[in-house]
């Protein structure tokens, strides 16, 4: 049974893909959209206490994932030149490699203060500050 998040989580990606992010061509609004459906994963997973609630937090992290990833990437390839576009690709996939250490950052967090609710908590504030920030994000041309 511990593979099934995993499954859960893989199924909002392909819901996500196939239903949501096919729809949207304005990566900026998918970047926006995708991180208030990790905000809401979060809110949930704050009040969560049954299977199913756990069902629909890891079905709104793969949604929002896959939305991060596809915006992430279209976004460098749009303002990248042409020439640069392979450096500035690479950039951008070495620079969210760092988000691999974010949950070993999360575990000893957890362990100094003790509270998911704490931890949820600060998550939501972050990303918060990065939908702001999403927000300021301007078209290319």
């Amino acid at each position: 049974m511990w593979y099934m998040p995993f499954s859960i989580q893989m199924v909002g990606s392909i819901l996500g893909s196939m239903l949501l992010w096919r729809r949207i061509d304005d990566y900026e609004r998918m970047l926006s959209l995708a991180f208030l459906l990790m905000i809401g994963a979060f809110m949930l997973a704050l009040w969560a206490n049954t299977l199913p609630m756990y069902a629909v937090i890891f079905l709104l992290f793969g949604i929002a994932l896959d939305g991060f990833n596809i915006a992430g990437m279209n976004l460098v390839i749009e303002i990248a030149p042409e020439a640069k576009r392979p450096v500035y690709t690479a950039l951008q996939t070495n620079i969210s490699a760092l988000g691999l250490f974010f949950p070993v950052f999360g575990g000893v967090l957890l362990k100094s203060i003790g509270s998911y609710t704490l931890l949820y908590g600060l998550t939501v504030g972050l990303l918060l500050c990065g939908w702001v920030l999403s927000l300021q994000l301007k078209k290319v041309k």
